[in-house]
């Protein structure tokens, strides 16, 4: 959200199957994910544009955050850029986007 990077030395096995190719014209994958989070707090917004509804989201969660950790309003924006997790929760109904922003709670509790 904000350009902030954690870089990181990491090792990565990956293996790849090619399947025959589909009826889909866009790129497709499978993948499963082993999370060690298991509480999120999370904010919404809701709107008809979607980059709005993006930021009011996130600005929700750095507001959330910065008052439960005390951490300044530009750390909080960095924290929650690293360890947040953006998501479009629903298009139905139109012409309002449904967003959710989901901060593992570790990070709320500093």
């Amino acid at each position: 959200m904000c350009g902030t990077g954690a870089e990181t030395p990491a090792t990565v096995r990956l293996r790849a199957n090619v399947a025959s190719p589909s009826s889909s014209s866009a790129p497709w994958y499978e993948h499963s994910v082993q999370r060690r989070e298991t509480a999120w707090t999370c904010t919404t917004g809701i709107g008809p544009d979607l980059f709005q509804v993006a930021r009011d989201t996130t600005l929700r969660a750095v507001d959330i955050v910065a008052a439960r950790t005390g951490l300044e309003a530009v750390d909080t924006y960095m924290l929650v850029s690293l360890t947040g997790d953006l998501r479009v929760s629903e298009i139905v109904d139109t012409p309002n986007w449904v967003m959710s922003m989901h901060v593992p709670t570790r990070y709320t509790l500093m």
